[in-house]
């Protein structure tokens, strides 16, 4: 696969600078230039990114475009592969470019209104939040390209419906939860619209996709203590990564909020912090073990690293656990189940340890509305995605009850 790096051209510089790509493939590499510029004192050279961190919304603005360019060209890249060609510099350069253009220019008057309610959110909404919706009007202007089809807010009909969701499923691959998280982020644009007089198109109300979890993997005692236990060396990238895995297992907190942990959140029992995702306050008591996590923070030894390379490391860590037995990855795409069988530390990623969390909290016997309350989460509905009450903790609980 192709390696994609942003770069500054100017990093010793004072006043903003552009920033470049270097796209590696098969042993040719190539710089790609882009319209975004950035000042070097807000750039992370390691992470490759905007600093985020109390920074305001504009830097995850320019880190999802980040994220665009780079799956505009690996998806360019292996389209022009498939057809037996390599791209040049030229190509790649226009991979990104032109559309960006072609967006400003000639972009429906509904796709602008789109754009303009995003723009709207951000005031209030949460950058995770904010990428989402963005998500969903790129993949409205790609399947407009795809499928030539207008987008004024009339053309919004069932038939439309019927022919973004089949796009979603069958040319981007999109399971059936992200399809159902797309069509209702365009629901909610729709309504707004609707309630300002940009439309009276009321067929968006019957857009619907049946919205099928995927299979919910979580970690057993015995496997977080096995990551616990691994002897690493001291202050490693491993010793690091798995500091931040355990305090997500131990305390339920996502990972947004784990990054931004500072000193002042911290108290003798507990963690004070107002989230990322829903801005809400709370109080995260701490075990013993999280404990110890939390002081390397207060002396400023615990590092947070970006999310992927944290996914990649605490793969490494369950692998070096010896988490290897093999599991079932289930999920739906247009109703129909897909599987996929592997060793469980391939699928482990910073999420795993919240729904670890959770799963745990609920096997020991804390209370269901506590467990929700300690996770942030206010409806059943959202919290069940989190749960993966195991069959050996299950059949305990019956024993326990009703003998062996």
């Amino acid at each position: 696969m192709p390696s994609i790096s942003f770069h500054l051209k100017r990093p010793q510089s004072d006043k903003p600078t552009s920033i470049f790509i270097w796209f590696n493939a098969n042993g040719h590499r190539t710089k790609i230039y882009t319209d975004l510029k950035i000042l070097p004192a807000k750039w992370d050279t390691e992470e490759q990114r905007a600093k985020t961190y109390r920074q305001g919304n504009a830097p995850y603005v320019l880190n999802d475009t980040l994220d665009l360019f780079r799956e505009q060209l690996l998806e360019f890249y292996a389209e022009q592969r498939v057809k037996g060609l390599i791209p040049d510099a030229t190509a790649l350069r226009a991979a990104i470019e032109p559309k960006t253009i072609a967006a400003v220019h000639e972009e429906p008057d509904a796709l602008n209104a789109f754009a303009d309610w995003i723009n709207y959110c951000s005031r209030s909404k949460r950058p995770n939040t904010i990428k989402v919706y963005r998500t969903a009007l790129r993949h409205l202007r790609e399947f407009a390209l795809h499928a030539k089809h207008p987008m004024g807010f009339n053309d919004f009909t069932l038939a439309f419906a019927d022919k973004f969701t089949t796009y979603l499923m069958q040319q981007r691959q999109l399971a059936d939860s992200a399809i159902h998280k797309n069509l209702t982020t365009l629901k909610n644009f729709l309504g707004y619209a609707q309630d300002r007089g940009l439309h009276t198109n009321a067929a968006f109300k019957r857009f619907a996709w049946r919205r099928r979890e995927p299979s919910i993997l979580t970690l057993t005692t015995r496997e977080v203590c096995a990551i616990a236990d691994l002897v690493l060396p001291c202050g490693s990238y491993l010793d690091n990564s798995r500091a931040l895995f355990l305090l997500g297992c131990y305390t339920g907190l996502r990972y947004s909020d784990i990054s931004a942990l500072r000193p002042e959140h911290i108290f003798e029992t507990s963690l004070r912090i107002t989230t990322q995702k829903t801005a809400e306050d709370q109080v995260i008591p701490l075990r013993p073990e999280a404990r110890d996590i939390v002081a390397r923070i207060r002396v400023g030894s615990l590092r947070p690293i970006s999310n992927p390379k944290l996914n990649l490391y605490v793969k490494e860590l369950a692998k070096l656990a010896g988490i290897d037995r093999e599991v079932e990855r289930v999920r739906y795409r247009g109703g129909q189940r897909l599987s996929e069988r592997g060793p469980k530390y391939a699928y482990v990623t910073t999420h795993t340890a919240r729904r670890t969390f959770v799963t745990l909290a609920l096997e020991d016997g804390i209370e269901m509305s506590r467990v929700m309350k300690l996770s942030g989460h206010s409806t059943w509905a959202a919290f069940k995605r989190y749960v993966n009450v195991t069959d050996d903790s299950a059949a305990e609980a019956f024993a326990a009850v009703y003998g062996q």
